[in-house]
């Protein structure tokens, strides 16, 4: 039976007060102090109450994380939106995290995000206070990660690949030659028709590119129908979480204009709603699906959950 996905650790995370503990008051203030001086003291005494609400919230957090985590061996967490959304660190986080290794619980992060090289990826964590959550790069995994564990299963010789140099250096790390076109930014149709593509390219691989255009829709799509390439997705996720609250478009709206082209689909999802990451984390893990929480916000997150028998 599907079980639908426990939305109790998003609330834990989001529902949790933004306060931060400030300096406290400086001592021995004067007894007749001016009206700035007044005004200075009872601001420090309303900062302190949040203080304290806030490490009150805390142990909440800490208390409920241990409630949950006792159905669960393990704990798969999206990052960008949960852990943190638009450059801001979601409250509570650090703390949830911390709760949960305290429990003993092994504790991954899968994130769609195919941008960001190991290195990267990390560097992002300790810039939101989390990088002793991530100091084995096992428990990190993104689109990156999983495309390469994906063709170092596979007999790909060459890859025409979209997306960025983290992704290209990965691919290559698994036995596979990147070819990479010369980009004929502005060229008309009749001039794309007229080029000739590798014809030893066995798989088009699609992930997000800030640069993708109509070139690399027309290359893609003559890989697969003139080479019958593998068609590989890193994700489908049609938008994603930006600044002030906002969503923009995501590698699924590219996937889909080469899918339309091709009139074909992916013949594989190496990221998430695929259940290709979480079965090799859950066996790395040692667990079974069924003792394995997904933390997520969005829609591939639940099927990535559902997928896996999580």
């Amino acid at each position: 039976r599907r079980r639908a996905l426990p939305h109790c650790f998003v609330g834990v995370l989001r529902a949790a007060s933004c306060c931060r503990e400030r300096p406290q008051p400086a001592n021995g203030c004067q007894r007749y102090a001016s009206a700035e001086v007044l005004s200075k003291a009872s601001k420090s005494q309303a900062v302190d109450r949040r203080a304290v609400a806030a490490r009150a919230t805390d142990q909440e957090i800490v208390k409920k994380a241990a409630m949950l985590a006792d159905a669960y061996d393990c704990v798969v967490f999206d990052c960008d939106g949960v852990l943190w959304s638009g450059g801001e660190t979601v409250a509570q986080a650090k703390a949830t995290l911390d709760a949960l290794k305290a429990q003993n619980k092994k504790v991954y992060f899968m994130s769609n995000n195919s941008s960001r090289g190991p290195d990267v990826f990390r560097q992002v964590f300790e810039s939101h206070g989390l990088g002793e959550h991530v100091k084995d790069e096992r428990f990190m995994w993104n689109s990156v990660t999983a495309a390469q564990r994906w063709f170092k299963g596979r007999k790909t010789k060459k890859a025409y690949v979209v997306g960025c140099a983290a992704l290209k250096d990965a691919i290559r790390g698994a036995g596979v030659t990147v070819v990479e076109p010369w980009k004929q930014m502005g060229a008309t149709p009749e001039k794309l028709a007229e080029e000739a593509i590798d014809p030893a390219i066995d798989a088009v691989v699609l992930a997000f590119d800030k640069d993708y255009g109509y070139f690399e829709i027309c290359y893609a799509t003559r890989c697969l129908l003139e080479n019958n390439a593998e068609l590989v997705a890193t994700n489908r996720d049609f938008q994603f979480p930006a600044q002030k609250n906002r969503k923009l478009p995501g590698n699924g709206a590219f996937v889909a204009a080469v899918c339309a082209a091709s009139r074909r689909e992916p013949d594989v999802v190496v990221g998430k709603p695929s259940r290709f990451a979480l079965d090799a984390i859950v066996a790395d893990a040692g667990v079974s699906a069924r003792r394995t929480l997904m933390v997520g916000d969005m829609w591939s997150d639940v099927e990535f959950a559902h997928n896996a028998g999580c």
